[in-house]
């Protein structure tokens, strides 16, 4: 196999597992999203809005992907670095909303996912900020299934359904991997980068907000 025939075999497999990843991340992340506009009538037509438009960037990108189309130029340095870390503290914004500054987690998976996954993930994350490399995205994007593993028993409105039905939830990193899947599809296809990065931060920061108002103020519980 030829270099050209190999970086097409890594772009295909790439928006494959792409694809995987946001059809993955949508399940749990819908059901958050419901979870929690039930939960906070307040908060529901904003939630739902960034729901809906998020999910227009991301399908934006996989419909690039998917129709062949020439993509724009590849992010510059400053986009491409607001989007790759806006993924690694997402993950620590997710992780601080359950364990607060101990980052002591509630089972053991949980505890792995926080204190050696996330690590890895933002190692590799910095890697491909620095090369530029497109297999370092790819493994960015298989890393990030690896927070599906259900790993949560905490019995709070975002996990109740899940625990429910299992031993353990998968939705307390929902909305950071939807950060993930937003971020690495503007990466990959390029299409509306400063709306993906504008997006990313700002539910990082309800994430971070989140952290602060449950832990300190038990709002909203």
């Amino acid at each position: 196999m030829n270099d050209r025939s190999q970086v097409g075999a890594l772009l295909d497999w790439h928006r494959w597992l792409v694809l995987t990843t946001a059809a993955a991340v949508l399940i749990v992340y819908t059901r958050g999203t419901y979870d929690f506009s039930r939960f906070e009538p307040l908060v529901a037509v904003p939630i739902w809005l960034i729901f809906v438009g998020t999910l227009s960037l991301v399908a934006t990108n996989l419909r690039t992907a998917f129709r062949g189309s020439q993509t724009a130029n590849m992010p510059d340095g400053w986009s491409r670095f607001a989007l790759v870390a806006a993924i690694p503290v997402g993950l620590l914004a997710s992780a601080l909303d359950c364990t607060g500054v101990s980052l002591s987690g509630c089972s053991p998976v949980c505890s792995f996912l926080i204190k050696i996954w996330t690590p890895l993930v933002a190692l590799a994350a910095a890697a491909y900020v620095v090369t530029g490399r497109p297999w370092l995205l790819t493994a960015v994007t298989a890393m990030c299934l690896v927070f599906l593993i259900p790993n949560c028993r905490c019995y709070n409105p975002m996990n109740r359904w899940w625990l429910h039905r299992f031993s353990l939830s998968p939705a307390c990193f929902a909305a950071s991997l939807w950060v993930s899947v937003i971020a690495i599809t503007a990466l990959s296809w390029r299409r509306l980068v400063p709306l993906a990065i504008a997006a990313c931060w700002l539910i990082n920061a309800i994430l971070l907000g989140f952290f602060v108002g449950h832990h300190y103020f038990q709002f909203p519980w």
